[in-house]
């Protein structure tokens, strides 16, 4: 499973609070065979949970279940690996072919990062897809971002 963990800076004098109280989580699985077509599906699960306290349970926020093309999946893994490792990229947007979510990164800084996921409300509208989105917008560091894009690279090879 693939976790991206918010990074949060609380005031002076605050305590009990979690260092990480957002969190996205991209669950994979192997999608469905199909012998007409030469695409390989990937069944995906996704999920915002939100902890308010530092010994507090993790609450769901929101999440979502549809399947994606593996290689888009794949473009997102590439595109994290360019951004962090090439200065000259500034952000990433990844928009799927299927809208089960999107991914908007920014750099603010050498180790800082804008992360924007927005998450399809198809399985609210009968599922159609685009009717509406759900999403959050919190700041990352580099090494949560690299956990993330390693974990989905694991994950890749073992679904695809």
């Amino acid at each position: 499973m693939a976790k991206l963990l918010c990074v949060a800076k609380w005031p002076d004098k605050k305590e009990h609070l979690p260092e990480y109280p957002i969190t996205f989580e991209l669950i994979l699985e192997p999608g469905e065979a199909s012998d007409e077509v030469s695409i390989d599906w990937v069944k995906c699960q996704t999920r915002f949970t939100i902890q308010y306290r530092e010994d507090g349970e993790k609450e769901l926020l929101a999440e979502g279940a549809g399947q994606m093309l593996s290689r888009d999946l794949l473009r997102l893994q590439k595109d994290l690996k360019a951004l962090l490792t090439q200065r000259q990229i500034e952000h990433l947007t990844f928009v799927p072919v299927t809208p089960l979510f999107e991914m908007w990164v920014n750099r603010l800084s050498d180790d800082q990062y804008r992360v924007i996921v927005w998450q399809d409300l198809a399985d609210k509208f009968d599922s159609v897809s685009n009717v509406g989105f759900q999403g959050l917008r919190f700041t990352s560091n580099r090494a949560r971002l690299l956990g993330f894009m390693h974990a989905l690279e694991a994950d890749l090879e073992k679904v695809t």
